[in-house]
């Protein structure tokens, strides 16, 4: 698979990548960054246009439910460029899914954001994170596009990347493998059984697609970052 081709899963649309540790995520953030060459909104320095994202502000002003339904709107002054794409970076630490609740209580306009970006600010908001579950589900539930990371290896700034894709958070939640049914060309019945193996497996986990990436190592991010943010010193 063309890397272009995942570049354009990020202009499509809002993507969440997920993977265990080492699989690369942030490796792969930063190589669409690097590529796109636009501004960006981000709590990690991929290089290029980066700019510091303060989701206080992501917030819609505000605005929930209830100022939608009362028709009590809240006059938002979006502070960033317009059509800057969100990245987070380890989204399970900063909208972590235990939490749900008080999220829900204090930071509920952010959801309010993500679901209007379309219309208020024309970029996309794709988020990373070890696990699905861990971040808060008003967030991950926006995506559109689901990366799962299942290994990654540089050598000499060639990376070699097996990632799955699905179009369902719940597919990649359970890590599904792709529909693998092949039948005998000339068998006609076989061939049957298999359409209509393939459409229920389609049907219930959606997408399903194991691709190789091989591309050069553009990112230039700090792979201990929040070590530093920590001031942990080794």
């Amino acid at each position: 698979m063309f890397f272009s081709q995942v570049v354009r899963l990020f202009k499509k649309g809002n993507v969440c990548v997920t993977g265990l540790r080492g699989t690369g995520k942030d490796v792969l953030f930063g190589n669409v960054i690097a590529r796109r060459k636009a501004p960006y909104i981000s709590n990690l320095n991929y290089g290029g246009k980066f700019i510091l994202a303060d989701f206080n502000r992501l917030n819609c002003g505000g605005n929930l439910y209830k100022n939608f339904l009362n028709g009590d709107i809240l006059e938002y002054d979006y502070p960033y460029p317009i059509g800057a794409d969100v990245y987070v970076s380890d989204s399970g630490i900063y909208f972590p899914s235990q939490y749900q609740a008080e999220l829900v209580k204090k930071y509920g306009s952010m959801a309010t954001h993500q679901a209007l970006t379309r219309q208020v600010s024309e970029n996309n908001f794709h988020i990373n994170t070890q696990n699905l579950s861990r971040c808060w589900d008003k967030i991950r539930e926006q995506s559109d596009t689901y990366i799962r990371c299942r290994w990654c290896k540089v050598i000499f700034g060639i990376v070699f990347q097996g990632i799955t894709i699905y179009d369902k958070a719940e597919s990649c939640q359970k890590r599904v493998r792709p529909c693998r049914v092949r039948a005998p060309l000339f068998n006609k019945e076989a061939q049957i059984n298999a359409l209509i193996y393939r459409d229920n497996f389609f049907n219930t986990h959606g997408e399903v697609k194991d691709r190789l990436l091989v591309y050069r190592n553009k990112s230039n991010h700090d792979t201990l970052y929040f070590g530093r943010l920590l001031g942990v010193k080794k």
